[in-house]
């Protein structure tokens, strides 16, 4: 491969996809990556510079749901301890 790519393929956790560069691919279309010592079919394949922006928005977006779930369970937690602390007396 002259030109360096990155390929993403479905995932089940958010953002429902993973990615790698891609060190060979097979004659079914299977991309094979490194970093995972695995094969996959992937979604789409970019150019590497692409893939990379969108390897950190989807980076960026994961650690910023997971930010806002934290913060929710935390206000949630807050609530509940009030609720029962008015209960427990």
């Amino acid at each position: 491969m002259n030109q360096r790519l990155m390929a993403f393929w479905k995932y089940d956790l958010f953002p429902y996809l993973l990615w790698g560069e891609i060190h060979s691919i097979g004659p079914c279309g299977s991309v094979y990556i490194e970093s995972y010592k695995r094969s996959f079919k992937p979604e789409f394949i970019l150019p590497i510079e692409d893939g990379q922006k969108l390897s950190e928005q989807l980076a960026d977006l994961r650690a910023n749901k997971t930010l806002e779930i934290t913060k929710i369970d935390t206000e949630y937690k807050n609530k509940l301890r009030k609720i029962l602390y008015i209960y427990g007396k």
